[in-house]
């Protein structure tokens, strides 16, 4: 029952409440297994995946790590379930600044995939989709755009302009665009993007949030400031109702809306808004995180222009104190896009019991137990597959500096 309904907290992008289950099936698994055995590898894949949507990225390399280790033991580095935990620890390494590690890890999985499974197939372009997004956050932009329109033009040939595989392309092609100053085209493509996603979607989902955001944050660089406040007030609010307050995306939202406010002329509301940011930021990913130092940084802009003398330069020194001891953080948006190659492992775990077994012979027996993860575990292989289905990527997310 409890991964049945984590299916549906995930399919709806409530990853907070979906947490809860795929932990109970890790510890299901790992006490009848071990935490070598295929299902369990299986379920923390799925636990990582949960924390990364959750902004918890230490957490997930942690777990993404271990998993990568031991499928390179047991199954060798060209086998999909390998290829699928490089991909993941990537994505993860990626929110937290290790770009270059990252694309190391992207290149390996886009080769062998090119390799063994071809061009046209999906985990393949979820590869080059992922590479070029670790490119872009290195400043490698026509790379970028290159592998984004490959992308885009074969997923809207395989699977139609509205898949949400075709809308996570074309809004990082936007958000190349966007890079390259090319802002009237990026416009046009954010805008496909946001209405196809309040459609399919609905107006909460996390990617039409995102998709909400990049729109207001290309309408603040074409100079249209009134709308992008709107709209990055819109999507603040669904953040903090759907995420949390101190989730990044929600933290990146309240820093976009501080921007425009800036640019309004609402220089105190600016002001609170990113204090808020960089405390979150702090508790979250810490104070040598590049997105904790381009908060502290953008403050500093602020206080300066404020006259706030004193504040700005104590930000200031500390700023330039984490610069000499964080040298080769290179730059990085939160949150980053992914595809998760999502496992479909069939197993043949015979019928369903009509009745709970813990009400015939108790929660602690083993055929309970048993019974239980074999459920489990079904349900988690739905889990995966559903996620796939619904969501594969996480739009990607302009938060711009200034």
């Amino acid at each position: 029952m409890s991964l049945r309904l984590a299916i549906f907290l995930d399919a709806e992008g409530q990853a907070s409440a979906c947490e809860l289950f795929v932990r109970k099936a890790v510890d299901i698994f790992t006490m009848l297994f071990g935490v070598e055995d295929v299902r369990t590898l299986a379920s923390i894949d799925s636990l990582a995946e949960t924390y990364w949507s959750l902004g918890k990225a230490k957490e997930a390399v942690e777990l993404h790590e271990m998993v990568l280790e031991v499928r390179l033991w047991k199954l060798g580095n060209e086998h999909v379930d390998t290829l699928s935990s490089m991909n993941n620890l990537a994505a993860s390494y990626r929110s937290l600044g290790k770009v270059s590690e990252a694309v190391e890890l992207h290149e390996k999985v886009l080769e062998v995939s090119q390799r063994k499974l071809g061009m046209e197939h999906p985990h393949t372009l979820s590869s080059m989709n992922n590479l070029a997004v670790a490119y872009r956050s290195l400043g490698r932009l026509e790379e970028a755009r290159e592998l984004h329109e490959k992308v885009l033009e074969k997923r809207q040939a395989q699977l139609g302009r509205d898949h949400l595989d075709s809308l996570s392309s074309l809004n990082n092609l936007a958000g190349i665009y966007w890079h390259q100053g090319k802002m009237l085209e990026a416009a046009e493509l954010h805008e496909r993007v946001l209405e196809a996603s309040q459609r399919k979607l609905g107006p909460d989902h996390p990617n039409t949030l995102s998709s909400m955001n990049n729109l207001a944050v290309t309408y603040q660089s074409l100079g249209r400031s009134s709308e992008a406040a709107e709209l990055h007030a819109k999507v603040l609010e669904a953040s903090h109702k759907v995420l949390g307050t101190e989730h990044p995306d929600s933290l990146s939202s309240a820093q976009n809306l501080a921007v425009t406010y800036l640019d309004l002329g609402r220089a105190t509301e600016a002001v609170a808004l990113l204090e808020n940011v960089l405390e979150g930021r702090q508790r979250l990913l810490g104070i040598d995180h590049p997105d904790t130092l381009r908060s502290m940084e953008n403050l500093v802009n602020v206080y300066t222009s404020s006259h706030q003398m004193e504040q700005a330069k104590t930000l200031q020194d500390m700023v330039e104190k984490i610069k000499q001891r964080t040298v080769g953080w290179e730059d990085s948006y939160l949150p980053w896009n992914m595809d998760v190659h999502q496992r479909k492992e069939r197993f043949d775990l015979g019928h369903e019991e009509t009745e709970p077994p813990e009400q015939k012979i108790g929660m602690e027996h083993l055929d309970t137990v048993t019974t239980t993860a074999a459920l489990t575990y079904r349900n988690l292989a739905r889990l995966q597959t559903r996620a796939c289905e619904t969501h594969h990527e996480r739009f990607t997310t302009l938060n711009p500096s200034f």
